[in-house]
C-alpha cells in the first residue's frame, strides 16, 4: 500500500463558517456542521495514523464567483479567513495557501509537500463548490497520485450537485468511499 496524506481543502469561514452563505439556514448549516464534522473525524485519525495531514485555503477571483457560496470565499473577503479554532485545534497540520482559482495544487507547493514525505495516495476532502474538488482532484491524478475522496466529506451547494460528482464526476478516475471505510481501510 502506499503511503497515505490527507489534504482537506476550504476549512475556512466562507464555507464552514459564520460567512457561509448557508449559515442562516438550517438545512444547508446542518449539512455542514456535519461535514466539518467528518473532516475533523479524519483529521483526528490521520494525525495518529497517516504521514502527513495538510490543508490547503482556497480563494477565487471575483470574476470566479457568480453563486453565493462561491462569493464567499473570493479573493480578500473575510471568508477566505480559517474557521475559528482550526489552526490551534490541529497544530500538526500543515497550513499552504492556494493561488487564487480551482485548484489546490496551483502555487501552493502541495506537490512538493507530498513529494518531500513520499506520500503516493492522497485523501482529498473539501467542497464541490466551484469546480475546486474537480479540479484538485484531476490534478492530483495527473500528477501520478492514487486519490480517494470521502463522500460524506464533500461540501456540496446541492444535493443534486453532490450526486453528480460522485456518481459521474469524480467516480470516473478516483476511488470514492465513505469516512468510516477509509479510516477502516487505513487501519
Amino acid at each position: 500500500m502506499q503511503r497515505r496524506g490527507l489534504v482537506v481543502m476550504g476549512m475556512q469561514k466562507g464555507l464552514f463558517g459564520r460567512y457561509a452563505p448557508w449559515h442562516q439556514t438550517d438545512v444547508h448549516d446542518n449539512e455542514a456542521s456535519q461535514v466539518a464534522s467528518r473532516i475533523y473525524q479524519l483529521l483526528a485519525h490521520a494525525d495518529e495514523s497517516w504521514l502527513k495531514s495538510i490543508h490547503v485555503a482556497m480563494e477565487l477571483e471575483p470574476q470566479e464567483a457568480s453563486q453565493p457560496a462561491e462569493k464567499a470565499i473570493v479573493a480578500r473577503s473575510p471568508g477566505v479567513a480559517l474557521v475559528d479554532g482550526f489552526a490551534t485545534r490541529y497544530p500538526r497540520v500543515e497550513q499552504l495557501q492556494a493561488a487564487a482559482g480551482r485548484d489546490a495544487f496551483r502555487g501552493s507547493d502541495l506537490d512538493q509537500v507530498l513529494g518531500e514525505h513520499g506520500i503516493g495516495q492522497i485523501v482529498i476532502a473539501g467542497p464541490t463548490i466551484a469546480g475546486i474538488l474537480d479540479d484538485t482532484c484531476r490534478t492530483a491524478y495527473a500528477l501520478g497520485y492514487e486519490v480517494v475522496v470521502p463522500s460524506d466529506c464533500l461540501l456540496a451547494s446541492s444535493e443534486a450537485e453532490r450526486k453528480i460528482y460522485l456518481e459521474t464526476v469524480l467516480s470516473a478516475y478516483i476511488r470514492v468511499m465513505d469516512v468510516q471505510d477509509i479510516i477502516g481501510v487505513a487501519a
